[in-house]
């Protein structure tokens, strides 16, 4: 069985804890099998050393270099994602803008032609008045 699991270990780059060596047959229940709280703590113990391990200082290296490089991207894409929210914002701006102007000069053309209007009538009014004079 151990080096089924010893195999696996390599394959899948799991780290073991050697408890055959390590008088845990002496620490178990009525069963003859599973650890009593003596053996549970010495796992606990095998496990804490193993865990301080030079083979795990590197692990946790590797980890924590790893967390640091999310925790990067992840204030660039959210960097990115606020430029691109900021830009957005600005196009509507614009648009609102442009809009704004569209509208003005909508009434502005309309308050001409209505004054050009007013005025031919007036003229056009002034003219038949002289006529019937």
């Amino acid at each position: 069985m151990n080096d089924i699991i010893q195999s696996y270990a390599e394959e899948y780059n799991y780290q073991v804890v050697e408890l055959m060596d390590s008088g845990i047959g002496q620490l178990t229940q009525s069963d003859g099998l599973h650890p009593n709280q003596n053996g549970q703590e010495l796992i606990r113990d095998l496990m804490e050393e193993k865990l301080q391990s030079e083979e795990f200082a590197q692990i946790r290296e590797q980890r924590e270099l790893e967390k640091e490089r999310q925790i990067e991207e992840q204030k660039k894409a959210e960097e990115k994602a606020q430029k691109a929210r900021e830009k957005l914002a600005q196009l509507k701006q614009q648009r609102q803008e442009q809009e704004r102007r569209k509208h003005e000069a909508i009434s502005c053309t309309i308050v001409c032609v209505s004054v050009g209007l007013m005025v031919i009538l007036r003229r056009k009014t002034e003219n038949q008045g002289k006529g019937t004079e």
